[in-house]
């Protein structure tokens, strides 16, 4: 809760990041505009120039895609920050780094390394996957997600009642 409040009263994740992403939307759109009209062109000169256009785009979607990925690391450590003064301050920082549903999953560490929820059990123990690997979890455990820096640990920390079924809360953390 902490951490979720500081995030919204500071605006962390405020109209930088919407913008961000808004851009890269724009970005998309107009790259495929160009693909469209380079597809039913024939003629050779427009041709040249709306594939001299879409170089110019993709290298400005490249520079896009790198600056929202700093900011979003950006926003990382600034939330570890502020789970690490709760911590420090009150013993405890509450709330769970992702809140997933039976059928849901969560990119950690690399976007091909991915963590679903595949059920949840009547004594509400999940069932996770990783890799073709089924682990059912019980609150405090963890799995071990491998990446370049060194393995993500995903920790089953809560579940709590949804509208229409449970929830589960797991915490993220990163390699030292």
């Amino acid at each position: 809760m902490f951490v979720q409040g500081a995030m919204e009263s500071t605006g962390y994740f405020g109209p930088t990041l919407d913008s961000m992403m808004a851009e890269q939307q724009t970005n998309f759109k107009s790259i495929e505009d160009k693909l469209t009209k380079l597809r039913s062109t024939s003629d050779s000169g427009e041709r040249s120039q709306l594939e001299k256009e879409l170089k110019s785009l993709l290298k400005e979607q490249q520079q896009s895609s790198e600056k929202l990925g700093d900011e979003l690391r950006k926003s990382l450590a600034q939330i570890e920050s502020l789970r690490a003064d709760a911590l420090a301050a009150q013993g405890a920082a509450k709330g769970a780094d992702v809140w997933l549903k039976a059928g849901e999953s969560v990119s950690v560490g690399a976007r091909h390394n991915v963590v679903s929820v595949v059920s949840i059990d009547p004594y509400r123990r999940a069932v996770v996957n990783f890799n073709g690997d089924k682990s059912t979890l019980e609150v405090g455990q963890f799995v071990d997600v491998p990446s370049k820096d060194g393995n993500w640990r995903v920790f089953y920390r809560q579940s709590q009642r949804g509208d229409d079924r449970y929830q589960l809360g797991f915490d993220v953390v990163a390699p030292e």
